[in-house]
């Protein structure tokens, strides 16, 4: 280990000690950013620990929403290296105390793969280390710090910077394919931007080595690079060909505002002009000067590349020091700067018109930071002056503006209030340690790398967990042991029936992922978007499924069978309190129905005939038979009574000794809507209820209410008031209801293992159409008495499919599309990888 390395690692342990020592102090050793962090990663971690840990791995994963593929999963945690050292908690409780200790590896591991990487380009020691630290913390690595999956892609990119400089030395390149192959499994999207910047930087190097091209040089290059970069493919496909197949189903590749000579707001080039001197502080609004949602002209697709300041203060360096490519480099620069004006650059690159590709910028600024520092003797010192001092002034004119002007948030505005202090503060330290007393230099560097991650964990306006609530605060909101095992022991193993827990906040969207229940709700950026259809505009949208108590109809159609209920919430109808929970604030309701997996009928509905339906109307339909994709369709359905509403006045009447639900419609209009009720009793007194649900809500009125005013807004506009329609259903409707689901033909001695499932199920006539209550996958097949048998959707996004009279044995298994494919290419590809190692040797 040489004397210079040893002082890389001391710095870096400085860093890293100050970094969890805080954390220590003052959150138990705890990490975890509100928002994502907080409301999917630890839910994420919980459900892979579980299915890991106790052996239940499976290919279907149950508990995301009605259920996806288990591979969705390698878009945020199985793929991620970090996560299987998060194995190694005793039990889930414990995954918050691992995040942090893992940061603290990862940031070592990047320290250590970036100096090896930048000496490969320099040799100056003091350039060596100063460009391994910035990389270490950049902006971009700062920002993704509540999604640690995005901070292993890091890894990668060092690794891959590492291995790209010896390949044009014909080295490492089988490591090379090694690192794209994990790269694939960690993530698809991060292989895709990964696959242009290898493409963009071996370009870049090449013309600053051999400055101009020259075939005999560029062509084996080209050759050999893009041999072993499409082995490491070919070793990942076990798991990218499944994601390729779950990707082209969703909408996360985008093309919406794609135009060629389209370019970002205003906004969002000042935001990319002054990223460079905008330490990161949180992963939502992350520009100090220009806000993202600031007077409506931005959209926030900017970047966030913050090298230290130290890169900004030395870009005037430029003019003066020469280096072998530097006007290849520049060019490249230039290049790369430019493309962020346009959205077609967006698109190409990640897909859409996210900002994450944009580590790039990272690379770019990191290299002419360590040519600089490279060339100190090259330097000119009153630029550095006037450098720092244009700068200062940047930093000053712009704080001044944004707050005159009003560009930023309340957030933003607190945290200027000790940033741009520290910033004037360390500019002039660094000028300082850069001219006079050079000692100083690299506790200036740690003292605005320590700063720097201050402010991430700070987080806008409160250190990082939320409002300043406790980690006990949100392990009782995430995980549901006592109460959710209780409802466990009642069923046998391996049985089908869905559970539902009242969470309204964000923490519960993924209840079912952290608790191992299958439910509804989930808050997941890919999912099964063959359901999408049958989510959006009824449970939620396409972020989140939330806790929908209107919809109790159609989810007990849907197997419902539990709801574990807040005391002071509307119990909804046909449900009976159950043994009381040891959780004090929650009680367990039964289902008078039990749907379990399905049922069968002949009443067929055509999707044709309900898709331009209200969300409503259709969840009526699916209530009285199964909708399908065919013409020959014809049976009919039958709407509960409307109940007359005075648009003008916002009012409607109740019915006389009504005892039922009232439905308020908005889907049409606008199912993003919030209604307040006003209802007058007894004169003049009246009660309000404000509610928000997702295409429809059921309100029940208690009380002999003579008027009820039915304020609806829409959340998109609040000055607009939706269109609605206003309908009754009684409980003996219900009843009914119940009653003739419980007549049709139900599956029975169901044996559910998530991705295989068999059954039993007698069809008491010919021609029946079987609903499952599994979300449709191609990856699904299903056997009828040893035979396979063609599924189709039905009900807008669940598996379908006939039978004909008599009793049947149903098999249903899943295996991932490409998943066979892909693991042939696998194996046939780390069979290569062997071949050349041994004959190497």
């Amino acid at each position: 280990m040489t004397k210079e390395f040893k002082k890389l690692l001391i710095i870096i342990s400085i860093i890293l000690f100050f970094f969890y020592c805080f954390l220590l102090i003052n959150h138990n050793g705890i990490l975890l950013f509100f928002g994502d962090g907080a409301d999917q990663y630890i839910q994420f971690v919980s459900n892979s620990y579980d299915m890991i840990r106790l052996g239940e791995f499976s290919m279907w994963n149950s508990t995301m929403g009605l259920g996806a593929n288990m591979f969705t999963m390698f878009f945020t945690v199985l793929g991620s290296p970090s996560f299987y050292l998060m194995l190694l908690a005793p039990n889930k409780e414990y995954l918050v105390y691992f995040i942090a200790i893992i940061d603290v590896i990862r940031f070592l591991i990047i320290s250590i793969l970036a100096y090896l990487w930048i000496s490969k380009l320099i040799i100056n020691e003091k350039a060596r280390i100063t460009v391994s630290i910035v990389f270490t913390f950049s902006g971009w690595i700062l920002f993704w710090m509540h999604m640690p999956h995005f901070m292993d892609m890091y890894i990668y990119l060092a690794l891959i910077l590492y291995c790209l400089e010896y390949i044009f030395e014909d080295k490492k390149k089988i490591l090379f394919s090694l690192s794209i192959a994990g790269l694939g499994v960690l993530s698809i999207y991060q292989l895709y931007m990964m696959s242009w910047f290898i493409l963009f930087y071996m370009l870049c190097r090449y013309f600053m080595k051999y400055g101009k091209f020259d075939k005999k040089t560029f062509l084996p290059l080209l050759r050999k690079t893009l041999l072993f970069y499409l082995l490491g493919i070919g070793m990942g496909m076990i798991v990218i060909l499944p994601s390729i197949f779950i990707l082209l189903s969703t909408n996360r590749i985008d093309s919406s505002g794609f135009n060629l000579f389209s370019v970002i707001s205003l906004n969002d080039i000042l935001r990319t002009i002054t990223s460079m001197i905008s330490p990161v502080s949180n992963d939502y609004d992350y520009n100090l000067y220009f806000g993202a949602i600031s007077n409506g002209i931005g959209d926030g697709n900017t970047i966030y590349n913050y090298t230290t300041i130290l890169f900004p203060l030395l870009l005037g360096q430029l003019i003066h020091i020469k280096f072998k490519g530097k006007k290849v480099l520049l060019i490249s620069t230039v290049i790369m700067y430019s493309l962020l004006l346009f959205r077609f650059s967006y698109f190409i690159i990640n897909g859409n018109l996210s900002i994450r590709w944009t580590f790039f910028f990272v690379v770019i600024n990191c290299m002419l930071l360590a040519f600089v520092l490279e060339n100190q003797n090259q330097w000119n010192k009153k630029t550095l002056i006037i450098n720092a001092f244009i700068v200062i002034s940047m930093i000053l004119g712009l704080t001044i503006l944004s707050r005159t002007i009003d560009l930023i948030s309340i957030q933003n505005r607190l945290i200027q209030k000790y940033v741009i202090p520290f910033l004037i503060l360390i500019s002039c330290l660094y000028v300082v340690s850069l001219i006079k007393f050079k000692r100083l230099f690299y506790f200036v560097l740690i003292v605005e790398i320590i700063f720097c991650l201050f402010v991430r964990m700070f987080n806008g306006d409160h250190w990082i967990i939320d409002e300043g609530k406790s980690i006990d605060y949100y392990h009782s909101k995430i995980f549901y042991h006592d109460v959710i095992d209780e409802i466990k022991s009642k069923e046998t193993a391996n049985s089908f029936y869905r559970l539902e827990i009242d969470s309204r906040d964000n923490l519960g969207y993924n209840l079912p992922l952290a608790n191992n229940y299958k439910g509804f709700s989930f808050y997941v950026s890919v999912y099964n978007y063959y359901t999408a259809p049958l989510y959006e505009n009824r449970f939620g949208n396409q972020w989140y499924n939330g806790y929908q108590p209107s919809k109790y109809l159609l989810k007990s159609l849907l197997g419902n069978k539990y709801l574990i209920q807040s005391k002071d919430t509307e119990i909804p109808y046909g449900y009976h309190e159950i043994n009381s929970s040891n959780e004090s604030n929650y009680i367990k309701f039964e289902n008078s129905i039990d749907m379990g997996l399905g049922y069968a009928t002949n009443k067929l509905i055509s999707y044709e005939d309900v898709k331009d339906k209200s969300i409503f109307e259709q969840d009526m339909a699916m209530l009285q038979g199964i909708i399908v994709d065919d013409a020959n369709a014809t049976s009919s359905y039958i709407m509960p009574d409307a109940v007359d509403f005075d648009s003008v006045n916002k009012v409607f009447k109740p019915l006389v000794d009504f005892e039922g639900q009232y439905y308020i419609d908005y889907s049409l209009d606008d199912p993003q809507t919030t209604c307040r009720y006003e209802m007058y009793y007894e004169g003049n007194q009246f009660d309000e209820l404000t509610n928000y649900e997702v295409g429809y809500q059921a309100i029940v009125l208690d009380k002999p209410y003579n008027d009820v005013f039915a304020y609806c807004t829409s959340n998109n506009n609040p000055n607009h008031y939706s269109n609605i329609n206003i309908y009754s259903i009684d409980n003996q409707d219900v009843d009914e209801l119940y009653n003739n689901w419980n007549n049709q033909d139900k599956f029975e001695d169901v044996v559910y293992k998530d991705d295989e499932i068999t059954a039993k199920i007698k069809i008491t006539s010919s021609n029946k159409m079987v609903m499952t209550n599994i979300p449709y996958d191609p990856g699904w097949k299903v056997k009828i008495d040893g035979k396979y048998t063609p599924i189709k959707v039905v009900n807008f996004g669940l598996i379908g499919f006939e039978l004909n009279e008599g009793m049947h044995d149903v098999q249903m298994t899943f295996i991932p599309q490409g998943l066979y494919v892909g693991g042939f290419i696998t194996i046939v590809s780390l069979g290569i990888l062997v071949f050349i190692v041994v004959k190497k040797k």
